[in-house]
């Protein structure tokens, strides 16, 4: 039985000690006044005691009794929420709305997100709260969350939540909102039925079939939306790559700061087969200069890229950050429409060579050291034997290998090459590690004279990395040549056409091979495909951070690139993109948690739009996930700005095409129960057995007034207040 009024129910029925506390009253104990006549009276009423006990008793029992069922009455049953007198069990419904970046797709004036909460708005209609129907919503925008949570018996408060559940630009998280219903369904069945509902146009970016699916515990009916049966014509901004992620831009130079951007635009849809010209607009900032441009499509071309230059204000440079948003005009999916990218900006980057030698000292170049070697190369014109110098936008300086682990040594380094790792001690790798997972670039050459090779296992536990070295170099007869990887979207990007020309001249005769594990990105190799230089993650795929491994000692003896025209762009580029890299592209995915780095204490949202203004940050993960795309300052306790991040649409959850329906099915039946698809039957899921019960309060006052006057004629007979009226003596 449910109560329609609950509240009512338990304040009526708190009434029921107003009886009892009367008659406790009414017993009080009262001094007795002793009088002649008073033992004929006690004589008669210990002959009439459990008799008067037993009316007494009646008399509480009928009056506490109807101020139940008149409590009763006032919180309107229902019998059957129960069950009973022919009625069907209470329904919990769990409604899995997909809000994911799918949900905004247009088709025919509507989108996908409106057709799923109309659905869910006529599912709502076939429940009943007087049964005991609940329903609870769960927004399946990654990650999933709840937007009506416990299920409530309030269908208005259910409606209303669902007319304010919007798009978001994150891919669908099903698995996350299931985590959520199973742990609630053991509950909703014993209590009754249990229904999910799934309602989504089940596009390829909402459906990731390939994922498993945990069945639901117990016996749970599962109701889905159809999948969408046409893809809508769309234009996705898929890219923004800024040629350089960091933009070197001196105090003194008030000029506008040129900077350029490879632009990547992919359309999808009936549209393709056919030529199109989509404006294209390039935004530096909130009120900077814009470009505008147009991507010509020849028909049947899906991508277009191309290389804008878009130049900033100079006053901009100082503020540390420099933004760029791309977008296309409104069309079949406006989620997708614009893709943001931060830049970083230095004065220069200080970059220190860990050596012990003093650079500059030989006569010839058969003298040179490594260090030597590269710091020609990153500062050709720099004065030589300087321990610190500069060259254009960039600082050397050295450092002793041996100081490396003391305080402040190498602070504020952008950049650290290390020609000589064996003379590095656990000390100095734990302070190269601590910068490196700062977002520092650190670059390690293996040391040319070593005969065995035992500094790679110091530098993996020093640097949290997943790399390895043979013990012993190989040597190479005849020498080998050097050739780029096929990839050009790595450091080298910039170098990548000019690459296999200026490798041509290069060989190599000793190398120290990189042992198979770890996931290095290769950026040059040799004619046997032995890696040459490649690209670690730091901490195996932070977002901070980049370790630069060579297998080749900048030494004559092994290798003739320090001589060769290759030398120069090849370091000056690690350089340059590796530090970009390492400080964090400053761009994440929507919905994704970004690793932050020590001391950012909160996100704060850079301008108006949806998603939290601000998301708190505890031990570098975000206490409230970002689903929406924008801009974010991240900053310290202390108010100050210590970097941006722009959050982008999640585009491997914004694939349009529909899922075929077959595997879906066959999919979702990995829940337990295969599911009924709305629209399928006559009626709608959810509907049956939704007739309206009356509650049985016209009964009660009935039976409470039948009482009431019962207990009036028992009270009568019970006070004794009759007198027997006897006929008078003649």
């Amino acid at each position: 039985m449910t109560l329609l009024n609950p509240i009512l129910f338990w304040a009526a029925a708190a009434c029921v000690s107003i009886p009892v506390l009367v008659h406790l009253l009414m017993r009080r104990r009262r001094r007795p006044v002793p009088w002649g006549a008073m033992q004929f009276l006690l004589q008669a009423y210990r002959k009439q005691r459990r008799r008067m006990k037993l009316e007494q008793f009646l008399l509480l029992a009928g009056r506490c009794l109807l101020v139940l069922l008149l409590a009763a009455a006032l919180g309107k049953p229902v019998l059957g929420a129960a069950g009973l007198a022919g009625g069907r069990p209470s329904r919990t419904v769990y409604l899995l709305v997909d809000n994911s970046i799918t949900s905004g797709a247009l088709l025919d004036g509507q989108t996908d997100l409106e057709r799923s909460v109309g659905f869910a708005q006529t599912l709502l209609d076939g429940l009943d709260g007087g049964r005991g129907d609940r329903a609870a919503v769960l927004a399946l925008g990654g990650p999933a969350e709840a937007v009506v949570w416990p299920p409530s018996r309030d269908a208005s408060s259910v409606r209303e939540a669902l007319r304010d559940v919007r798009p978001t630009d994150s891919r669908a998280d099903l698995v996350g909102a299931l985590d959520r219903v199973r742990s609630d369904l053991p509950g909703a069945q014993s209590t009754g039925e249990a229904e999910v509902v799934l309602l989504s146009a089940w596009r390829e970016g909402s459906a990731d079939l390939s994922a498993a699916i945990q069945a639901l515990p117990g016996r749970v009916r599962v109701v889905s939306s159809p999948p969408a049966t046409a893809e809508p014509g769309n234009v996705t901004v898929t890219e923004v790559r800024p040629l350089r992620s960091v933009v070197v831009t001196p105090s003194s130079d008030a000029a506008p700061i040129p900077v350029r951007l490879a632009v990547t635009l992919r359309r999808t849809g009936p549209g393709v087969s056919a030529g199109a010209s989509i404006p294209l607009v390039v935004r530096t900032g909130d009120d900077g200069p814009s470009l505008s441009s147009e991507a010509v499509f020849a028909p049947g071309q899906a991508e277009w890229t191309r290389v804008v230059e878009v130049e900033f204000p100079a006053a901009r440079a100082g503020q540390g950050a420099l933004r760029a948003t791309a977008g296309v005009p409104s069309d079949g999916l406006d989620g997708d429409n614009a893709r943001r990218v931060v830049l970083e900006t230095r004065e220069r980057l200080r970059v220190v060579v860990l050596t012990a030698d003093r650079l500059g000292v030989a006569s010839t170049i058969d003298g040179f050291t490594p260090a030597d070697w590269l710091a020609l190369a990153i500062g050709p014109d720099a004065d030589v034997g300087v321990r610190r110098r500069q060259d254009g936008d960039l600082t050397i300086e050295t450092q002793d290998p041996a100081r490396a682990g003391g305080a402040g040594v190498l602070a504020g380094a952008d950049a650290i090459l290390i020609p000589r790792p064996d003379l590095l001690d656990d000390a100095g790798w734990r302070a190269v590690g601590e910068l490196l997972a700062s977002g520092t670039l650190v670059v390690v050459f293996p040391p040319p004279a070593a005969q065995t090779h035992l500094w790679p296992e110091a530098m993996s536990k020093g640097l949290g990395v997943d790399v390895a070295f043979a013990r012993e170099a190989a040597v190479h007869t005849p020498a080998l040549a050097v050739s780029p990887v096929t990839s050009t979207r790595g450091l080298l990007a910039i170098i990548g056409p000019e690459l296999p020309e200026l490798a041509k001249p290069v060989s190599v005769s000793r190398s120290l091979p990189l042992l198979p594990g770890g996931s290095p990105e290769p950026l040059l190799q040799l004619s046997d495909g032995t890696v040459l230089l490649a690209a670690v993650p730091s901490g195996g795929g932070a977002a901070r951070g980049l370790l630069v491994v060579s297998t080749v000692a900048m030494d004559l003896s092994w290798t003739d690139l320090p001589t060769k025209p290759l030398m120069v762009p090849l370091l000056q580029e690690v350089v340059r993109q590796g530090v970009g890299r390492a400080a964090g592209n400053g761009v994440c995915e929507a919905g994704v948690s970004p690793v932050l780095g020590p001391g950012v204490v909160e996100l704060v949202r850079i301008g108006a739009g949806e998603g939290p203004q601000r998301s708190a940050v505890s031990q570098g993960r975000l206490e409230v996930p970002i689903r929406h795309a924008g801009y974010y300052t991240a900053r310290a306790a202390s108010g100050v700005a210590m970097g941006e991040i722009a959050f982008d649409p999640d585009l491997g959850g914004a694939r349009l095409a529909p899922a075929e329906p077959g595997q879906l099915s066959r999919w979702l039946a990995g829940l337990g129960a295969e599911p009924e698809w709305i629209g399928a039957g006559e009626s709608a899921p959810g509907r049956a057995g939704a007739s309206k019960d009356p509650p049985i309060s016209f009964p009660l006052l009935a039976a409470a007034l039948v009482l009431a006057a019962a207990e009036a004629v028992v009270a009568r007979f019970a006070s004794h207040a009759s007198v027997d009226r006897e006929e008078p003596a003649r």
